[in-house]
């Protein structure tokens, strides 16, 4: 016969092995264990932890009261809630969490409160875009699951999901689910910019060399266009500007180019405004 006392803490529960197999949960308190034959092993848990590690047999015996068993899909995420603040982030497979009542308190009204129920919420993350989430939701939340962006007036924000690009974002926080499918947020400054080309020395068609610098000044009006089309417009209208210069300065002679400045400035103008609106500036 096996005779034996055991005591359970507020903070712990147990369960009774026989001969290996669960066959007595206990709960907070003083217990006597009596068996007339088998081997009697207890398997004690610690409940503040939350996340129980328990076998199926034995959490088929305890309460559904002191522990909740979630099975979370691919796009199923689940936040954990423990006296009103987040304590966990749960993925997908199957999660035993203890849900045990533990301590009250005094509210401002002198009414005893409840602060130590076990909250837990299952989120779908199955479509892509999503309302952003609280901060502390978000301070739990991996990377791999989820990411946001805050699109600052003057630009916009552009989506991508699975290398395509999505949409096109407002100013403003945007969030996206990352958990079933590949999400990038970034943005494009809508603003005037201005790009500097450095000094070049270009040979006129009276065979004279002048040293030219140029300054364009463009602003994005198509971020769609340009996100699809060009992979850094600065670059790209750096060169065009070049170019521009360069054909209409080597097509003239060094009088021509003193008696046509406006129309030297127009024609560079021109070319590069070309391109530009084949990039989605202008």
């Amino acid at each position: 016969m096996s005779y034996r006392k055991v005591r359970i803490g507020s903070a712990e529960r147990a369960i009774v092995m026989l001969d290996e197999r669960p066959v007595r949960y206990l709960g907070t308190g003083v217990h006597w264990l009596v068996y007339l034959r088998g081997r009697v092993e207890l398997v004690r848990h610690q409940v503040e932890s939350l996340q129980a590690r328990v076998t199926a047999d034995q959490a088929a015996i305890v309460p559904a009261g002191d522990l909740r068993v979630l099975r979370l899909s691919e796009q199923e995420r689940a936040v954990v809630r423990l006296r009103g603040k987040v304590v966990g982030w749960l993925g997908p497979g199957e999660h035993c969490i203890w849900t045990v009542a533990r301590s009250a308190a005094v509210g401002t009204d002198g009414e005893r409160v409840d602060e130590s129920a076990v909250r837990i919420d299952v989120l779908d993350t199955s479509a892509v875009a999503v309302k952003p989430l609280s901060a502390e939701v978000r301070a739990v939340a991996p990377s791999s699951d989820y990411i946001e962006l805050t699109v600052p007036h003057g630009a916009a924000g552009l989506r991508f999901v699975e290398g395509v690009l999505d949409a096109v974002l407002e100013p403003g926080r945007h969030a996206a689910w990352t958990t079933t499918r590949s999400v990038k947020l970034t943005s494009i400054d809508l603003r005037e910019r201005v790009v500097s080309i450095a000094g070049q020395e270009v040979m006129t068609k009276d065979r004279l060399t002048l040293r030219l610098s140029l300054a364009a000044t463009y602003r994005v009006t198509d971020p769609r266009r340009l996100a699809t089309v060009a992979r850094d417009p600065d670059e790209v209208l750096y060169l065009a500007a070049q170019l521009a210069a360069r054909e209409a300065v080597t097509s003239r002679t060094l009088d021509e180019l003193l008696g046509s400045r406006e129309a030297l400035t127009d024609e560079i103008e021109r070319v590069a405004c070309s391109l530009g609106n084949r990039l989605g500036h202008d």
